[in-house]
């Protein structure tokens, strides 16, 4: 099977009773499918990328929660069924490390290393440009609607501001992919024009 559809397939099933979790995955995955088309010409690293960004919420399906920590909890279990790669980049999504760290789980959070690459800087740009039902938002935006929602003390959001540089850059350095690409593949980039949902 396609690595893309049993990522959906598989995200799918354990959010079954999350929708709105599931929408917000739909909507990392849509668009994460849409830059992967522009920004990545490896196929295997569109798959991986669209994979992950159906996965990086898993960890908050009941059946996989045990620590608290979404990022590690997602990122063990991906482990399990033999896939590291994926499981490194859903651990370090967002603000993975700093949250997770701040849950107090650096330790068990250490046998997955950060990637550095256009990969993992698309799935924290994804993330974090979604919203909890799929809107569409600035990171800003995204970063004031986590806020209101959790509240100011809340480790989530600490764990947003330890990992601010982290996140901007990221944000950075995809923005600057596509403002070198040509106008009309930008601009079919960010809005998704004829685009399909990700398989």
């Amino acid at each position: 099977m396609d690595r893309r559809l049993w990522a959906e397939n598989y995200a799918s099933s354990l959010l079954a009773d999350n929708p709105r979790r599931l929408a917000h995955s739909r909507a990392v995955a849509t668009t994460a499918s849409e830059l992967a088309d522009v920004l990545l010409d490896d196929p295997d690293e569109r798959s991986v990328l669209v994979a992950a960004a159906w996965l990086h919420d898993i960890g908050y399906a009941p059946v996989l929660a045990t620590t608290g920590a979404h990022h590690l909890d997602g990122a063990i279990h991906l482990e399990e069924l033999g896939e590291h790669r994926l499981a490194c980049l859903v651990a370090h999504h967002g603000s993975g490390a700093a949250e997770t760290a701040l849950r107090g789980f650096a330790d068990e959070f250490a046998q997955f290393p950060r990637e550095l690459s256009l990969v993992a800087d698309i799935l924290t740009y994804c993330d974090l440009s979604c919203g909890p039902d799929g809107t569409r938002l600035t990171l800003d935006e995204r970063l004031r609607e986590i806020r209101a929602r959790y509240g100011d003390d809340h480790v989530v959001v600490r764990g947003l501001e330890a990992d601010g540089d982290v996140i901007r850059g990221a944000f950075r350095r995809v923005d600057l992919r596509l403002a070198n690409l040509k106008p009309d593949a930008t601009i079919q980039a960010i809005t998704g024009s004829g685009r399909d949902s990700p398989k």
